[in-house]
């Protein structure tokens, strides 16, 4: 996750506690972080996960649990 949010920000210290949208990510990064989580991962992420769990802690977190019920 940490790889996926540094090439699409551009930014190279990222904390899993860094929130996507104050790192300089926007509706469009969001859009395609999402899809490189459906691509990695193989869990189907939604816009609104990128929302609602803004930082890696958070969405890694979800993604588990998501991974768990595919």
């Amino acid at each position: 996750m940490l790889q996926i949010w540094a090439e699409l920000l551009g930014v190279q210290q990222i904390s899993t506690h860094d929130n996507f949208f104050n790192l300089g990510g926007h509706s469009l990064l969001a859009i395609q972080l999402m899809m490189k989580i459906r691509e990695k991962f193989n869990v189907k992420s939604t816009i609104s996960d990128i929302f609602d769990f803004p930082t890696i802690a958070s969405l890694s977190s979800l993604t588990k649990q998501k991974f768990r019920y595919n």
